[in-house]
């Protein structure tokens, strides 16, 4: 996320940031970096429950890609 932001309290190294609006930035990419897996969505209900509407797995991912670079990550697929 880009900007300058101003919080309540000085950060310290370990301090959560929750950013409430980041769902639609985290949601349009499409890559896995270095194999790290793309984030799940969930959402929070006004009763503080949440649920999971999708979690993204490498079959996924790999149905995205070049027959190339699908055998790449999965030689069985």
């Amino acid at each position: 996320m880009f900007g300058e932001f101003d919080f309540p309290e000085k950060l310290e190294i370990g301090s959560r940031v929750t950013r409430l609006t980041a769902a639609g930035y985290t949601m349009v990419k499409n890559n896995w970096f270095n194999d790290v897996a793309m984030p799940a969505i969930a959402i929070r209900r006004t009763n503080r429950t949440h649920a999971l509407v999708k979690e993204i797995e490498l079959p996924s991912y790999v149905a995205t890609l070049s027959v190339s670079r699908a055998n790449l990550l999965c030689p069985d697929h």
